[in-house]
């Protein structure tokens, strides 16, 4: 039940909305015999659209065969490389076949995007890594974007035996090196083999982990190396020479197989080993320095692959079953010597498993005959201290399960939900009539609901039950039809499409068959009835609110504003341009369903008026200023711009120009603006303009006067034209007889005299007093 257990976990992870009481209905269903040498199916995946993809295995060796994919109604598709043996590589971005003379390239439906002619002969494997997919024959590499460029070709020295890591586009050759390439093709180096031995755990290859920085470690059974980016060694740590004398063990969150792990997200790697005296943890950070932990005990020496749990950088928790029979936690840490601790546990307690920051441990129940079936009692958290963090008791535990931060208990008449952080009791509940206790198993979705898998027997009378994170009610989801072998079945929940698919062999002792069937959940899920609001739920006049809820598939909508029906509002999206309290009922015939959304405030609030106004037409001249006026009114705010720049400090209603210039006013009330029309606004420089008359003499006296001025004119000007105006153009009547100019009425202040005579003029600034 291992294997079935984890798929389902992974698949069950999708699912999200709480279930009705309607049964499932049968959408469709594939009886199939197996395929030559016994091959069964195993259920792949369903594509967003809903395609559902079966994977081939071969049936001595559990190989994939193939894939077959199927459409909504169960018809299956046209894939031409669907039944062949393994050539689809299915990538996170894109999925790919490359045969003797073609690449060709599929979306996440499967679905072609490229097929290209290619001169590769041999691959001999393929991998995606960050920008495109790369490949390698026996001595030569491709790479080519996710639509089918090539991107480039390197042709090497030697033959080529595989990824080093894939996702650093690292190699290993034939004689031992180690072949880095960057992401245009080119060598950045080839990595000798060093060391004291140059080869990895049982004389096999290296094991290459990429840094956060892009750099990576290569570990040997005897030496690790430390190199940057750019393929410059900048560590290395011999263990021989450090007297580390057996081969060390690759510690990660999850695992700490090497194979496993090709990339870290800390800065260092830690590596555990044993020795007789005791439990070893090293750590070499991204400069290739190392620190070492020891844990002296002879007692700890022997367990094969310790489990350890990396916190952070500097923070180790591990766990350890000895080979003398002793069961051990603890927990290093390369910042604080005098935290580091070990604690054996007594032989009545198991480690249950790390979460977060804290060891879960069973402590097991008394038997009161020797043939009980294994049973606890209590659930205890240790912390990094080593102390008891927290108990939870109960007088029957049995078939505990860890899922991240949560323990499921099968209690027999009942089973519970904690939380290890705290050992908080979430839920508790008795079981539902006719529910069995032989096989079992929990799973979770991201929302947090949870779903209880049971059976009878082995494959007999299989269940599923849900557990709604709302309302903790419980309700049977699923009920098998028939009993069935059940090491090659699974089951698929897509939430999005709203189907379960299930797959099974072995269905009543048909041992040659069989069968694929994929049923419709739809009335299980409550209608999603969030109304998600595309940007804010105030915004300003003119501008739209796009309020919408998920499409469902036959259902219908209507939308409301403030509890009343809107007219032609029967779209799962609906645009708003009115204030107002928007709920949406939808309406599902099929499973005779209604529900109303959430409602919305929606706030439309006024866009001001802004306009300017100005008593000033046409060009004036300096040093006049043009006074502008904005539009008043309560609570407005003001910035004026000149050519579309903010004038800076120009922040009230009036605004009085100096400069020639496009002027607008941006208007503001409580968030909302509006910018005017432009106004133009031309100011002439007099003197700046005019045309000077050299040397002659020109002299007015006296300036400032009351009114009246002498003007000397030389002889060639004697017949000009004069003219008086004011700085915004305003012309003004004078006489001018014997030298002498007469005025008459006018206001105090600055005008200009100007003396013209043909195409030559200039202008003198008068002042009255």
């Amino acid at each position: 039940m291992k294997k079935i257990t984890f798929l389902f976990a992974i698949l069950l992870a999708m699912c999200g909305a709480a279930f009705g009481q309607t049964a499932p209905k049968l959408l469709w269903e594939r009886q199939d015999l197996y395929l030559e040498n016994d091959v069964p199916y195993t259920l792949l995946d369903v594509t967003p659209s809903g395609k559902t993809i079966v994977t081939v295995l071969s049936g001595f060796t559990g190989q994939t065969m193939g894939y077959r994919i199927f459409d909504k109604d169960g018809n299956e598709l046209n894939f031409p490389y669907g039944k062949v043996f393994s050539k689809l590589k299915r990538g996170n971005k894109v999925s790919w076949i490359a045969t003797q003379d073609s690449l060709l390239i599929f979306d996440k439906e499967l679905s072609l995007i490229k097929a290209v002619k290619h001169s590769m002969t041999s691959v001999l494997a393929s991998s995606e890594v960050t920008d495109g997919l790369v490949f390698y024959a026996e001595k030569t590499i491709y790479k080519y974007s996710f639509t089918g460029v090539l991107l480039w070709q390197y042709n090497a020295s030697q033959k080529i035996e595989g990824f080093a890591n894939s996702k650093l586009t690292l190699f290993r050759l034939e004689g031992g090196e180690y072949l880095y390439l960057d992401s245009f093709g080119k060598e950045k180096v080839k990595v000798p083999t060093m060391g004291a031995s140059g080869a990895g755990f049982g004389g096999g290859a290296m094991s290459v982990i990429k840094s956060p920085d892009a750099g990576f470690w290569l570990i040997g059974s005897k030496e690790v190396y430390r190199y940057d980016s750019t393929g410059i060694r900048i560590g290395y740590v011999d263990f021989v020479k450090e007297k580390i004398d057996s081969n060390p063990y690759f510690s990660q969150k999850g695992s700490i197989v090497t194979s496993n792990n090709e990339e870290v997200t800390t800065n260092s790697i830690v590596l555990v080993h044993q020795k007789q005296d005791g439990f070893y943890l090293i750590k070499i950070d991204k400069s290739g320095q190392y620190q070492t932990l020891s844990f002296k005990d002879s007692n700890l020496y022997g367990a094969y692959e310790p489990s350890t749990y990396r916190i952070d950088d500097d923070r180790v928790m591990f766990q350890i079953n000895g080979n003398s029979g002793g069961k051990f936690i603890g927990f290093g840490n390369f910042k604080a010597a005098n935290a580091n601790w070990v604690k054996q546990l007594t032989s009545t307690d198991y480690f249950s498993g790390f979460s977060g920051n804290v060891f879960s441990v069973l402590k097991e129940k008394p038997k009161v005959s020797p043939t009980d079936n294994l049973a606890f009692n209590e659930v205890i958290g240790y912390d990094l201290d080593g102390t008891v963090k927290w108990s939870f008791k109960d007088e029957t535990i049995t078939y505990p399960q860890v899922l991240a931060d949560l323990m499921y208990i099968n209690h027999g008449a009942f089973y519970s939900k904690i939380r290890l952080s705290d050992g908080g009791l979430i839920w508790k509940k008795s079981k539902p009539t006719n529910s069995h206790n032989a096989y079992h198993f929990f799973v979770n979705d991201k929302e947090g609901n949870d779903y209880w898998i049971y059976s009878k027997d082995y494959g007999v009378e299989t269940k599923i039950d849900f557990i709604s994170k709302s309302t903790l009610a419980t309700t049977l989801f699923f009920e098998y039809p028939k009993n069935y072998y059940p090491l090659r079945s699974n089951y698929f929940i897509d939430s999005q499409n709203k189907t379960l698919t299930t797959i099974t062999s072995g269905e009543d002792d048909t041992i040659t068959m069989h069968r694929l069937r994929k049923y419709a959940t739809k009335c299980f899920y409550h209608a999603n009835a969030s109304i998600d609001v595309s940007g804010a739920a105030e915004v300003c006049s003119g501008t739209q609110v796009q309020l919408s809820v998920v499409q469902q598939d036959g259902s219908s909508y209507q939308w409301q504003k403030d509890g009343q029906n809107i007219a032609s509002a029967n779209s799962n999206i609906y645009k708003v341009n009115l204030s107002g309290s928007y709920s949406v009922i939808i309406q599902d015939p099929l499973c005779q369903s209604a529900s109303i959304s959430n409602p919305v405030k929606v706030t439309i609030k006024p866009t001001p008026e802004a306009s300017i106004t100005t008593d000033i037409k046409g060009t004036v001249y300096e040093p006049f200023k043009v006074k502008m006026n904005a539009n008043t009114g309560s609570g407005l705010t003001y910035q004026w711009l000149r050519n579309d720049s903010l004038i800076a400090s120009a922040s009230s209603s009036i605004y009085e120009a100096q400069v020639s210039g496009e002027y607008r006013v941006k208007v503001t009330k409580e968030g909302c603006s509006q910018l005017s029309a432009p106004l133009k606004i031309s100011i002439a420089i007099p003197l700046g303009t005019e045309a000077d008359f050299g040397s002659e003499q020109l002299k007015i006296y006296p300036n400032p006067s009351h009114g009246d001025f002498t003007l000397v004119l030389p002889n060639t000007l004697k017949n000009a034209e004069l003219q008086l105006f004011d700085s915004i153009g305003r012309s003004y009547p004078l006489t001018f007889n014997d030298n002498q100019i007469h005025t008459e009425m006018l206001s105090r202040g600055m005008y200009f005299l100007k003396i013209i005579q043909g195409n030559r003029s200039v202008t003198h600034k008068v002042m009255i007093e």
